[in-house]
């Protein structure tokens, strides 16, 4: 129930002040502050971050390297183990759950956990998007339409996205 008034509340917020082309949200399931501060980390790197016609998104780029000099802390990750970064994927697959089906977006390289996925934040380990940026494993789309503006934010319980029109 906290999970649908907090959905509820962002799409009202969103409608309001920030029309929105596609949106998603994934819960947290993974308990610990390591996990919620790269996660946050993450989300500072891409939340309004500006795409314009015909450029591409690249995961590894706008957030760079995982490193404990970069702040981010040891967390399991998508398989359950602990790695510097762990939860980072999570805000990954919450923004391809919002491009999915944005027809002026095309994924142009997407790497999943497939069926080593162990986590609940998605029921499908296909849409359990890997991003490893020492093994090159990145998440990548090239907006066709208009510029647009990825939003990230969380609370206690989910994590949401939200791209609109650059106004």
């Amino acid at each position: 129930m906290k999970h649908a008034i907090a959905l509820i509340l962002a799409l009202v917020l969103s409608a309001m002040c920030f029309c929105a082309a596609a949106e998603a949200f994934t819960p947290i399931t993974v308990d610990g502050s390591n996990y919620l501060t790269n996660i946050d980390n993450c989300i500072a790197s891409i939340d309004q971050t500006t795409l314009d016609t015909d450029e591409t998104f690249s995961f590894n780029r706008v957030v760079g390297q995982r490193t404990e000099e970069r702040g981010y802390c040891t967390a399991p990750n998508g398989r359950g183990v602990d790695v510097v970064g762990g939860g980072v994927a999570q805000v990954a697959t919450t923004l391809y759950l919002a491009v999915k089906y944005m027809d002026e977006m095309e994924v142009v390289e997407k790497r999943t956990y497939g069926s080593d996925f162990c986590e609940g934040y998605v029921p499908d380990g296909d849409d359990a998007v890997v991003t490893d940026f020492g093994q090159n494993a990145d998440f990548r789309f090239t907006n066709h339409g208009d510029a647009v503006v990825i939003r990230l934010w969380r609370d206690a319980g989910s994590i949401y996205c939200s791209i609109a029109n650059k106004e």
